[in-house]
């Protein structure tokens, strides 16, 4: 599993030179950078991680009439934050919508609960070979969605970044919409090399529902 410490895992994880627990500037001593569970050769410098990745080009990444439909090469799934140890789950399915335009979904229903200093749960989207991607070709993410009434989180996790990752919130109702993002309005979102994606609810302890019929870059 992603996150944890153990042969065949995929953690990212620093090696320090000395306890953190003992003093706090330990944490700018580190030996040992590991990504995906491979150690990173830091004599590349940061030009290694602000070169492009493959480009993701404009498009649909999502139509799901009759299922989880995503391009060649990459996959929605369900994400809670028990890979960080939380409690909150998500529990993924297809919907078909009758009499509805559209005509079908992915759904996820979600339980957030207490456990994680920021719960978390929904979809995720990334390419299958776990690599990063460039979403400099594209400008906007339109999203076609409803859900539970409340705030929502499109989170964009860059490759070897650190902190929180680049988020844009939306709020969204009951009632079929199209949510369109501006990548270029979103803080500290390097687009040469996106990991990954998430639209999520939280941190508030709450369950509820997601409902995505589309999504595209443009």
């Amino acid at each position: 599993g992603r996150g944890t410490l153990a042969v065949g895992a995929r953690a990212d994880f620093l090696v320090l030179n000395a306890d953190p627990r003992d003093d706090i500037r330990a944490t700018r001593e580190i030996a040992q950078v590991f990504k995906n569970g491979f150690e990173v050769d830091r004599s590349l410098g940061e030009a290694a991680l602000d070169s492009d990745a493959t480009a993701i080009s404009a498009g649909t990444i999502g139509t799901f009439s009759e299922g989880n439909d995503a391009p060649t090469g990459y996959e929605w799934s369900a994400t809670d934050d028990r890979r960080f140890g939380g409690d909150s789950t998500a529990t993924l399915s297809h919907v078909a919508l009758e009499d509805s335009v559209p005509v079908g979904a992915l759904r996820v229903d979600y339980s957030l609960r207490p456990g994680f200093s920021y719960p978390c749960s929904g979809l995720y989207f990334a390419a299958t070979d776990e690599q990063p991607r460039s979403l400099r070709g594209v400008n906007e993410l339109t999203l076609t969605l409803r859900a539970t009434p409340g705030r929502y989180r499109v989170m964009f996790f860059n490759a070897g970044a650190v902190g929180a990752p680049p988020t844009a919130n939306i709020d969204v109702t009951e009632e079929w919409g199209d949510y369109r993002i501006r990548l270029e309005d979103i803080a500290n979102l390097n687009r040469g090399q996106v990991s990954g994606m998430t639209i999520v609810a939280g941190p508030a302890p709450s369950e509820g529902y997601i409902e995505l019929a589309g999504a595209a870059f443009e």
